[in-house]
């Protein structure tokens, strides 16, 4: 089953990653807003493109970014990027952080590092990795197995 990455999730990353590029741009262009009176084209082709393109980024990263949802184990689509994740291998949810409904922090057996995914919009693949993930380990056991990982 397909399973979008939620409206709000994406965003709020781009958002942020719009802002950051817009503070960005005019920092390296500063003498051509700042110091230039009055503006001409220039000034003006600049932020159009600025905004058509992160407008397109925008509208791919929404058609792109997605879950599919198996039986066994679930895919994890980014642009062109395909992670496949089993079931059998996660070893924990942290369920606290998941329960806020925005991100879904687990780990695999196979990389000793925290994965995070973005939420869907009806929270299906966190209930999926909660009913199927039978080798998951509590908050506790995860805490004395792997002290050095910060949650």
């Amino acid at each position: 089953m397909k399973v979008q990455v939620s409206f709000k999730q994406n965003l709020k990353v781009f958002l942020l990653a719009f802002i950051l590029g817009a503070v960005i741009l005019f920092l390296c262009c500063i003498n051509l807003f700042v110091f230039t009176k009055p503006w001409n084209y220039v000034q003006w082709i600049i932020i159009v493109a600025f905004f058509s393109l992160s407008l397109i980024i925008f509208i791919v990263s929404l058609k792109t970014n997605y879950y599919i949802i198996n039986e066994s184990d679930f895919e994890v689509h980014r642009f062109s990027k395909v992670i496949i994740y089993d079931y059998r291998n996660i070893i924990f949810i942290d369920e606290i952080e998941g329960q806020k409904g925005k991100t879904i922090p687990f780990m695999t057996n196979k990389d000793k590092n925290l994965q995070y995914l973005s939420f869907d919009k009806d929270g299906l693949l966190y209930k999926k990795m909660l009913s199927k993930c039978k080798n998951r380990l509590s908050r506790e056991a995860f805490h004395a197995k792997y002290p050095g990982v910060k949650l």
